[in-house]
């Protein structure tokens, strides 16, 4: 490879990107059934169709609000914004931490990209996840790697069973 850096992910074929996705969608299924709304969004911006579960999950928080069950959007699908935080300092946590992970994959230092963007020691500690090697220098995988081949359908469902009510 040389000089050239490592490739992206996001540059794979859509029907990889989707399978990714969808993946992780099932991995933190947990998550997803507490905070739908991160769900379908997830879906919606990867083409993919919900699965049942966030089908359900979405329809009775969005449900609780129309027939006011709850006394606000906010009740229903959580705070848009933490309270107490000033939405500056979101929006610069989220380019920060968008711009170390562009960085990453080039393979920029921790230490060059905060020099340049004059990050003080706390702003690293918060912001910039750090890079953890095993003892022979390599990087983890984050998500185990299988060697099937990647199935039709990215959840898994077979077309001859009935849906799950």
């Amino acid at each position: 490879m040389g000089g050239t850096p490592p490739p992206n992910w996001q540059s794979a074929p859509v029907e990889v990107q989707q399978w990714v996705q969808a993946q992780r969608l099932t991995a933190d299924r947990e998550r997803y059934e507490k905070e739908p709304i991160h769900g379908v969004a997830l879906c919606i911006q990867n083409g993919l169709v919900a699965p049942d579960w966030l089908r359900r999950a979405f329809g009775r928080q969005y449900l609780s609000a129309m027939n006011f069950e709850v006394e606000s959007w906010d009740k229903a699908f959580g705070q848009l914004k933490p309270s107490g935080r000033h939405l500056e300092s979101l929006q610069r946590e989220r380019r920060i931490r968008k711009e170390w992970a562009a960085a990453q994959a080039v393979g920029l230092s921790r230490k060059n990209f905060a020099a340049l963007l004059d990050l003080t020691e706390k702003e690293q500690r918060t912001y910039l996840a750090p890079t953890r090697r095993n003892s022979r220098g390599h990087k983890p995988y984050k998500v185990a790697v299988g060697t099937a081949a990647l199935p039709n359908d990215p959840f898994n469902r077979k077309p001859d069973e009935p849906p799950k009510n």
